[in-house]
């Protein structure tokens, strides 16, 4: 990705186990020379809270590798992938096997609009399963945004 911003992404569906307890969820992803840096902020109940994720490309095209910018935040690095990415859709797939916790994966899905229909939803999470993402639909958490407050 070049030097840009995909701004204003609202997280449509997730499997992501810090998100537990999380609503409000947006992106702002931005092109860096080394990769992407995305804001991602979150409601925890009424707290809200924005980290910095660091995409570093790896040799392989749209491979990342993903560490949070906060201490400690590179002791674990996710391999990542843009598995799409649309003017309306972003979709992103990390995984690693972590010792001691075992299999850690997310998927996420933004898109443009904060309630995308669940047809447009559904659609997007049928592309990732078709290019190779591995999860399933029973663990694939929606976000709704119609109760978050302008961000």
């Amino acid at each position: 990705m070049t030097a840009g911003t995909c701004s204003d992404r609202y997280e449509a569906a997730q499997i992501d186990v810090a998100q537990i307890g999380a609503t409000c969820q947006t992106l702002n992803v931005s092109g860096t020379p080394s990769g992407l840096s995305a804001a991602f902020r979150v409601d925890y109940g009424p707290v809200p809270f924005t980290i910095t994720e660091i995409y570093t490309a790896a040799t392989f095209q749209g491979g990342f590798t993903k560490h949070a910018k906060m201490p400690g935040g590179s002791l674990l690095q996710l391999p990542s992938v843009v598995v799409d990415v649309t003017p309306s859709t972003l979709i992103l797939f990390s995984c690693v096997d972590a010792p001691l916790v075992g299999d850690v994966a997310e998927l996420v899905l933004a898109t443009r609009s904060p309630q995308p229909s669940p047809a447009a939803v559904h659609r997007e999470l049928q592309l990732a399963k078709a290019l190779g993402v591995p999860f399933s639909a029973a663990d694939v958490k929606s976000v709704d945004h119609s109760k978050c407050k302008a961000q």
